[in-house]
């Protein structure tokens, strides 16, 4: 079993005037959830929730 990675493309559907974000992302078949680093949650003007 080796270290897979998926092409990923990310967006904020709130924001349409906002361009959408390739990345390159480890995958991890166990997780019930995904982490972006801080730049890119930036870019794509997310809004922290909790």
């Amino acid at each position: 079993m080796g270290i897979i990675y998926q092409h990923i493309r990310l967006a904020n559907f709130g924001r349409d005037d906002l361009e959408e974000i390739d990345a390159q992302a480890l995958v991890d078949s166990g997780a019930a959830e995904l982490c972006i680093p801080q730049h890119i949650a930036n870019q794509l003007r997310l809004k922290q929730i909790e």
